[in-house]
């Protein structure tokens, strides 16, 4: 398998929005691996859909990145890599999607509030308005990523995926959350958090279980294009309250 001996790895990490026309207009992969050469680099992470949802290659599924001018910077990254026996993981971003939180707004994450992640502003975590955060559990959403995985999958061959933010930010109340939960329980979502409240700590285990339920649903959309593709998932907040 291609991870063994492979420790030195790059990631650029760029959630570039398109607002100014010269974004990403000017970026050359050939220097772009060149510097990946020149550090010993093994395993590049190319972002192929970051937290803007904006895509870095031509999509028929969401929207190409504007600053690209239709320049398929993804696949041209794949192409140099392998071409310099630099193996290849491919970024995709979830759950954080500000193209998908603004175009379907069904979609969205719904805090305790009753409002959805960029109606905040200056505030604590990811309440900053930075981010359209959208849920996992809304069954349009599911089939976007789908569709955007089959996508990438059946367009490239790389050796690995990095699905990003598998976690939720915040408790989310959004219908497909709450029909979710009453369905599986007879009963409403808990508004309070309270650690000694048994309906509190069962919504907190059942919600762990509905995130790796997601991850696993992602994972398979992958192999089922690409058996072989290795699979990582970010779910560093697993361990927050």
């Amino acid at each position: 398998m291609w991870i063994k001996g492979n420790y030195r790895r790059n990631l650029m990490d760029m959630h570039i929005d398109d607002w100014n026309p010269e974004f990403l207009s000017k970026i050359n992969v050939k220097e772009y691996v060149e510097a990946l050469k020149d550090a010993g680099v093994q395993a590049a992470m190319v972002k192929g859909k970051p937290h803007t949802g904006l895509c870095y290659y031509p999509t028929k599924v969401g929207r190409m990145h504007r600053g690209l001018k239709g320049y398929d910077f993804f696949g041209d990254m794949v192409k140099t890599c392998h071409e310099n026996g630099i193996a290849v993981i491919a970024y995709f971003t979830q759950i954080f999607d500000n193209w998908a939180y603004e175009e379907h707004p069904s979609w969205r994450l719904v805090t305790a509030e009753g409002k959805m992640m960029r109606e905040y502003r200056h505030g604590e975590d990811f309440k900053s308005g930075r981010y359209g955060i959208v849920c996992p559990n809304n069954p349009e959403y599911r089939e976007y990523v789908k569709a955007c995985l089959t996508e990438m999958n059946t367009m490239y061959d790389f050796e690995g995926m990095f699905l990003d933010m598998t976690f939720f930010p915040e408790v989310c109340y959004c219908a497909s959350c709450r029909e979710r939960y009453k369905k599986e329980t007879g009963k409403e979502l808990p508004r309070k958090i309270d650690w000694k409240d048994p309906d509190w700590l069962d919504f907190v285990y059942r919600r762990d279980l509905w995130m790796a339920e997601y991850a696993n649903f992602a994972t398979a959309c992958v192999k089922a294009v690409k058996p072989n593709v290795t699979i990582e998932h970010q779910f560093s907040r697993i361990t927050g309250g």
